[in-house]
């Protein structure tokens, strides 16, 4: 593409923030606030492993080169997964809060759909980033 990717990857950081405050205001508003525990420890540790492997100073620079056209192929492909994937949560948890009574346009569902439309085009915003051009 012949775009600036400069642009795009303001727009996703934008976006990024307006849905993570969306998410805070939600969680603490309407979820009765936020649990700092969770009951598997691993889960919390995952990402560092990952940052650990991904950055392993041990490769050669020719495999790295090779096999980047791939890892960047593969890397959009599970990025869009999983935004549609987060789209998917945000529809399920309010279809089971509806069915508990939750107002179908209160103000908690009309957040919990803003919250999607923003990660929506969050994605977008770093997919379309991907493809541009690096600034100079």
């Amino acid at each position: 593409m012949g775009l600036k990717a400069l642009p795009f990857s303001f727009g996703a950081r934008f976006l990024a923030l307006v849905a993570a405050i969306m998410v805070l205001v939600w969680s603490i508003h309407f979820r009765g606030g936020l649990a700092w525990e969770a009951d598997n420890k691993n889960l919390i540790f995952n990402w560092i492993y990952g940052f650990v492997v991904f950055f392993y100073p041990g490769g050669s620079d020719a495999v790295r080169r090779d096999s980047l056209p791939w890892h960047v192929l593969f890397r959009m492909f599970v990025y869009v997964m999983a935004v549609g994937n987060a789209c998917l949560g945000f529809l399920e948890k309010l279809t089971f809060l509806e069915v508990n009574g939750l107002a179908k346009y209160g103000s908690e569902a009309f957040r919990v759909n803003f919250t999607a439309i923003a990660t929506v085009l969050y994605g977008v915003f770093v997919f379309l980033t991907s493809l541009s051009q690096a600034g100079a």
